[in-house]
């Protein structure tokens, strides 16, 4: 009898489990594939508002998605070579396109996104590394061109989007600049770097504010909080950091535990961190932070079996993209982010 009865149990219990894991497998289920580009994608941009999505690859074409359904709207051609990163303007009218450094063209597009043409190419004369960050003010005016190029190279710059020329050179990243943002008021640009250190800079003048150092030289990224008064940031494999960007003074240091981080979005009230990341035994997974308490939730985890490239969060944190810079048979994925109902970690 007693043989039975744990036999049952252990029946039930496997059962249940594996009923855990259906439903689990059941949420994974991403809610569009995105078909059409040929070759690798190789970089994703939403628009501010993230009904929109762009995306640019080796192809040489940046499409342009619509989120809710997963259809392709547009296709943008204009580049001969590999995309390397796209960025919307804050009204999501325009888009920045860069190529690459390698690219044989080395050169920054402006695109309508209402027309679909181009509205200017900026490219420099010596020296230019190709993008490798893009960043539009939030009046459209300037754009903020980062490169892989080193300590002694111009690897950050903002750019008059009208006349395509240089109005600062900002100096004083020692190797090449990976994510840049501005805050919502325009007035500060944030900028992260493989030298392990983000700055902080005033736009009006191009003029160093404050420098934020980590220890993270990849996978650098950075945003606003809604009230400009905030940046938040990756810090470590482990680590977000807030620092109070009037006095580039640290505010608090939350728990992140992706061993490779891929991207962050910051909620408008500012009280939650949302990031996404990888490693091997967990695979992609989605956390959110609650900034006053510090706790930790997973929102998403898609299976690590599963390879998903690169993932993208979009700004509002809701909906994330997988599949990037990784192989070309990979598909890009859009994914549903729940609300966080999960144990804390």
């Amino acid at each position: 009898m007693r043989t039975n009865t744990l036999t049952n149990s252990f029946i039930c219990v496997t059962c249940l489990v594996c009923h855990t894991a259906w439903c689990l497998a059941q949420e994974q289920k991403p809610f569009a594939i995105l078909k059409g580009q040929k070759g690798e994608v190789s970089c994703v941009a939403f628009s501010p508002d993230s009904k929109v999505l762009a995306s640019g690859g080796w192809d040489g074409t940046v499409r342009i998605w619509d989120v809710a359904t997963g259809k392709e709207k547009a296709t943008l051609k204009g580049h001969s070579t590999g995309i390397k990163v796209v960025a919307f303007s804050s009204d999501g009218k325009t888009l920045a396109v860069g190529a690459g450094r390698g690219s044989d063209e080395q050169k920054v597009t402006i695109l309508d996104l209402g027309t679909g043409k181009i509205k200017a190419k900026f490219t420099k004369e010596k020296d230019f590394q190709g993008a490798e960050c893009l960043a539009f003010s939030p009046d459209g005016k300037i754009l903020a061109v980062g490169t892989w190029a080193g300590k002694d190279d111009e690897n950050l710059e903002l750019w008059d989007v009208e006349t395509g020329k240089v109005k600062f050179t900002l100096k004083g990243h020692e190797a090449g600049v990976s994510c840049l943002a501005f805050s919502p008021d325009g007035k500060t640009l944030a900028s992260g770097s493989a030298d392990e250190t983000y700055k902080l800079w005033e736009v009006s003048t191009g003029k160093l504010k404050s420098t934020l150092k980590v220890q993270l030289n990849v996978e650098l990224h950075v945003m606003f909080s809604s009230d400009n008064e905030t940046v938040v940031a990756f810090a470590s494999f482990e680590k977000i950091k807030l620092w109070e960007v009037m006095t580039g003074k640290e505010k608090t240091t939350l728990k992140s535990e992706h061993w490779w981080p891929h991207g962050l979005s910051f909620s408008p009230d500012g009280k939650t961190v949302t990031t996404v990341g990888w490693d091997a035994v967990d695979g992609v997974t989605v956390d959110r932070v609650d900034v006053a308490t510090g706790k930790l939730k997973t929102a998403l985890k898609l299976d690590a079996s599963i390879d998903r490239g690169h993932s993208v969060l979009s700004p509002d944190g809701k909906i994330l993209v997988s599949g990037l810079g990784g192989f070309a048979d990979v598909e890009v994925t859009l994914w549903s982010i729940p609300a966080a109902k999960k144990v804390d970690k």
